[in-house]
């Protein structure tokens, strides 16, 4: 890690130790301990989507404040905010008795979850957008690959701590012992808070981490890019050195781009048919004699701003620039779904299979392990099948979990954990695809709008609980089961929203080039856009 940028290290600890802490006290007990205070599962949806909307509310502001302003000087300030969520959060579990009743206790912990949801809009908003503006496009899904798998494994890091405590305390889920893992949660929260104070703006990258698509500047828009991209996949194809050629370098950093003509529409523009003022790439023509030669096609930066490029790939009336819009909207709906469910899974395990603390939490040691085993193996797939396509075949099958674990969970018999676990595992397949479709948010997304869609994006994640109120009524009137099947079909309607984008996405990453870029090879390993 010796040659990575300070952000991107700091990003990652940060993800470590958050992650970490979490386990602790938001995993399992965090449910477990709402319920025994409120004693509905609609009290603990309650509590839990005040948090999860408080996160959205705030991870708004951020966003919006953060394209403003420093983005780190409004990390800082989540930092205090997360302060004064643990101080609220630390009084309100180890309050004596006398002090508070269940009632004002369940209360006080709502607002204090809700201030702590206010810090995680913020903090995961700007980190994110931090993050991004530390690591170069086209590398970005083996960074975020690895910040996943670096993420699963501290997950597993917090389970693990609340074994050894309530092997400690005892194996029961009491009040009191319920507390001291909650406490010592929230302890550990301070340590990632504090890191936050070390992120700095100065250390994030430039031109070499905007977004493929500007559609205010030629020079960095998806078009003008894929003229790059043919450009290199011409001259490969021929036996040339994939090089970019540029004359006139001392003219202007602007280079005039030819590639092969896929229409004949395009024709070389009037007054740019010279090699030495353009980058060129011949196209196979007949000419009139019947022979076969080799026509250059010419497009210049006057051209290209006068809107003579090459045809967008399209899917019915989606573009490239329809990319970001078509993301969002499938991970807020698949945000929805999760919301109503996954706070909930810990309350499935104690009353529907019995488990005990101990066991509860070896499932969420299990969980982490086994999605980052299905990332690794992702990373591998997509270089090969695309980051959508894989995608959209792991949110099926997490699809399928989900139905299935609303059937068996309604008439296995109690305690059959052992048919359980591997269709609860199955369920959790379409989060493993979270690297893959930040990835390609991320490479649309403009550098100066970046933080307003990670306000969004940061409300989609595995842990967001803003509709855990529905889900709370769903149990209470129908049981689990219902829920399970409401979650499906909504994570199905988020997954086939990606089908819009198989045509327009490519397979392979491509390093974002600009105009200056074309005078050295690129000495990034990754491979031109392939669709």
């Amino acid at each position: 890690m010796g040659s990575w940028n300070r952000n991107v290290k700091l990003a990652l600890v940060f993800s470590f130790l958050s992650s970490a802490s979490r386990g602790v006290w938001a995993f399992t007990t965090l449910t477990v301990y709402l319920r025994d205070l409120g004693g509905s599962s609609t009290k603990v949806g309650v509590a839990e989507g005040i948090q999860g909307l408080a996160q959205a509310a705030f991870a708004v502001l951020a966003g919006v404040g953060a394209d403003k302003f420093r983005r780190d000087k409004v990390l800082h300030v989540s930092a205090l905010i997360g302060l004064i969520a643990c101080g609220l959060i630390s009084y309100t579990l180890l309050g004596s008795t006398t002090q508070l009743d269940d009632y004002d206790r369940y209360w006080l912990m709502t607002v204090g979850l809700g201030i702590m949801g206010g810090f995680q809009g913020v903090s995961i908003t700007c980190i994110d957008t931090i993050f991004a503006d530390s690591v170069k496009t086209g590398q970005r899904t083996k960074f975020n690959t690895f910040r996943f798998i670096l993420t699963q494994i501290s997950s597993m890091s917090g389970p693990l701590i609340c074994v050894l405590l309530f092997l400690h305390y005892g194996n029961q889920w009491t009040r009191g012992r319920l507390t001291t893992v909650f406490a010592t949660g929230i302890a550990i929260t301070l340590v990632p808070i504090v890191v936050l104070f070390y992120v700095n703006d100065d250390h994030t990258l430039g031109q070499d981490s905007e977004s493929h698509f500007i559609p205010s500047t030629p020079g960095g828009s998806v078009r003008y890019q894929r003229l790059v991209d043919d450009f290199d996949d011409a001259c490969s194809s021929g036996g040339a050195a994939p090089s970019p050629y540029v004359q006139h370098r001392n003219r202007s950093h602007s280079a005039d781009i030819v590639a092969p003509a896929t229409d004949e529409n395009f024709n070389t523009p009037p007054g740019s048919s010279h090699f030495d003022d353009s980058i060129a790439v011949s196209n196979t023509a007949r000419n009139a004699r019947g022979t076969t030669e080799r026509r250059p096609v010419v497009w210049t930066p006057g051209s290209i701003r006068a809107g003579r490029l090459p045809p967008q790939r399209k899917f019915l009336c989606f573009g490239e620039e329809h990319i970001t819009t078509v993301m969002i909207v499938s991970d807020i709906i698949s945000a929805l779904g999760s919301g109503m469910s996954v706070k909930f899974f810990p309350q499935f395990f104690k009353v529907q299979l019995g488990l005990s603390p101990v066991a509860c939490n070896v499932v969420y040691i299990i969980l982490p392990i086994f999605m980052a085993l299905v990332s690794i193996g992702v990373k591998s797939i997509t270089k090969t099948w695309g980051r959508i396509q894989v995608s959209l075949i792991l949110s099926y099958l997490g699809c399928i979990g989900l139905f299935l674990l609303a059937y068996v969970g309604r008439t296995v018999e109690h305690n059959d954990w052992t048919l359980i676990l591997p269709i609860y595992l199955l369920s959790t397949l379409q989060h493993c695809t979270r690297p893959l479709r930040k990835s390609v948010l991320m490479d649309y997304v403009p550098k100066s709008h970046r933080a307003r869609f990670n306000s969004v994006d940061s409300v989609t994640r595995l842990n967001w609980s803003g509709s855990a109120i529905l889900g709370g009524i769903s149990i209470d009137r129908y049981g689990f089961g219902h829920l399970f099947v409401i979650t499906a079909i909504l994570q199905m309607v988020s997954a086939s929203l990606l089908l819009l984008l198989l045509p327009i996405v490519p397979i392979h990453e491509t390093v974002r080039r600009n105009s200056a870029d074309f005078d050295e090879e690129s000495d990034d390993d990754t491979n031109s856009g392939e669709y």
